[in-house]
Parts: structure tokens; C-alpha cells; sequence
């Protein structure tokens, strides 16, 4: 029997959380779009995926993730970012893209993800000396050994496995490869994150052109 989308919602409460995110420019949202838009449709045919894509305006790298900050937390967060950010201190950012994966393992997945390979030039990014100081140490600094790059690129309810692993590989098998030349990030955000059971809703608090 299919599931619905209304799945997503039982037991549901609303959270808001930040995060600092790179950013892509239009032509590679565009490029992605064009690779990830076909899959959502093959899954949400095959078996009614209970899926939602996520809106490409809203496809981003996150670098570090809280759960929570205040105001002023994130005031002191920024005042670092920003001039790292204009004086081009995060370096070229070139991520050897895989391709798209169920995430965070393709046993108990509550995503579909962009993903890369581990990336050890993250630390030297100007955030990693900072990651035991707060306000950074209250975000996931686990994920930093190693930092695995990925951009969610579609939500499901997670409670719902029946038959997802021969759907993702009838779906997936014939994937052409990603240009991982043709994704490029262009800005630092620091990013207001609000999970519902309809969408993700973001909201760019600050943002920085990457210099």
C-alpha cells in the first residue's frame, strides 16, 4: 500500500535551529537541479515515495551546525565569519562530488544527499582552531574528523524503509556521473533553519561574498 506525504507529519513539532553554510551560485543550482529533479520524480512514481524535494533556492554545503544560539551568540559567530570570508581565507573550495546517496548510511536514511568525499583541507578553514571556544563548540564539531561534505537535496520519513533499497537502485543504477567542476559556492550565510512538516523554511540571517 502507498504512503502519503502526510507521514511527515505525525508527531511533528516545529524546531528552529542555524547553521553557517556555503553557498551556490544560480548556473549551479540550476546544473544540480537538472540531475536531482528526474530522480525525485522516478522515486515519488515507483512506490509514492512519502518524499519532499527541497527547493533548490534552498540547496546549500553546511560547514557547521547548532542546535541553538542566541541572538548574541550569533552576532559573535559572524563578526568572525564575515572577515575571513572577504579576505578569502576559506581557500578554493574543489569537493570530489560522488554523487547522490541515501544519508547518512543507506541502512537507517532519513535523506537523499549530495555527497562528497571527506574533505581534510576543511582544517585549515578559519573556523577549525575555534571549533573547542564557544559559541563554535555548541555546534556539531564532531562532524569535522573528517568533514564529509553533502547537500540535502530531498526529505523522507525515516520510519518508512519497506522496500527502499531496491527502489534507490533501480532508480539510481544508470546515473550519469556528477560534474563536480560544475558546482561552485560563491557565499558564506549564516542561515535561520525551521523543519515543518510541509518544508524546510530558511532564512539567510547574514551572508558574505567569498572573496
Amino acid at each position: 500500500m502507498g504512503h502519503s506525504d502526510q507521514a511527515l507529519s505525525d508527531d511533528f513539532i516545529p524546531v528552529t535551529r542555524c547553521f553557517v553554510a556555503f553557498e551556490l551560485d544560480e548556473p549551479s543550482r540550476a546544473y544540480l537541479a537538472g540531475y536531482v529533479v528526474p530522480v525525485h520524480a522516478a522515486l515519488k512514481t515507483r512506490q509514492r515515495w512519502p518524499m519532499r524535494l527541497v527547493r533548490p533556492e534552498n540547496w546549500h554545503l553546511t560547514v557547521l551546525f547548532f542546535e541553538e544560539l542566541s541572538a548574541a551568540e550569533r552576532e559573535e559567530v559572524w563578526k568572525f565569519i564575515e572577515p575571513t570570508a572577504t579576505r578569502g581565507g576559506w581557500g578554493e573550495l574543489a569537493f570530489d562530488w560522488r554523487g547522490l546517496a541515501l544519508w547518512p548510511n543507506p541502512r537507517r536514511p532519513s535523506l537523499v544527499a549530495l555527497e562528497a568525499e571527506p574533505y581534510a583541507l576543511a582544517q585549515s578553514w578559519p573556523i577549525a582552531p575555534l571549533l573547542n571556544r564557544p559559541p563554535f563548540s555548541q555546534g556539531e564539531t564532531r562532524h569535522f574528523s573528517p568533514f564529509r561534505p553533502h547537500i540535502t537535496v530531498m526529505r523522507f520519513d525515516p520510519r518508512w524503509r519497506k522496500t527502499i533499497a531496491e527502489d534507490w537502485a533501480a532508480v539510481t543504477q544508470d546515473l550519469e556521473p556528477i560534474d563536480s567542476s560544475r558546482l561552485r559556492f560563491v557565499e558564506l550565510s549564516l542561515v535561520l533553519s525551521t523543519l515543518t512538516p510541509e518544508e524546510s523554511v530558511y532564512v539567510r540571517e547574514r551572508r558574505v561574498r567569498l572573496g
